[in-house]
């Protein structure tokens, strides 16, 4: 379960412990951040202003959609939506 070829711990975390303990909202604003940096690590330094601000622009976006169809939250974001 602990090998890290399985990820059997971060299942266990991500799928019982964070549901178990209500922090999807948070798991999910950690794992944005760590994409982020991780991704900008391959932008240029001069075009990750843009980068962000388009990336900031499509998550408001996808917000105002959602608030539309009175939907909010982290609950609002169906299975098939997950990548």
């Amino acid at each position: 379960l602990m090998l890290p070829l399985f990820r059997g711990s971060d299942k266990v975390f991500r799928t019982i412990l964070v549901p178990l303990a209500g922090l999807q909202e948070l798991l999910v604003r950690r794992d944005a951040e760590e994409i982020k940096r991780t991704a900008l690590q391959e932008i240029a330094p001069e075009r990750r202003a843009l980068v962000l601000k388009e990336i900031a622009e499509s998550y408001a976006t996808d917000a105002r959609k959602l608030e539309s169809e009175n939907k909010t939250g982290y609950q609002s974001i169906g299975d098939s939506q997950i990548v």
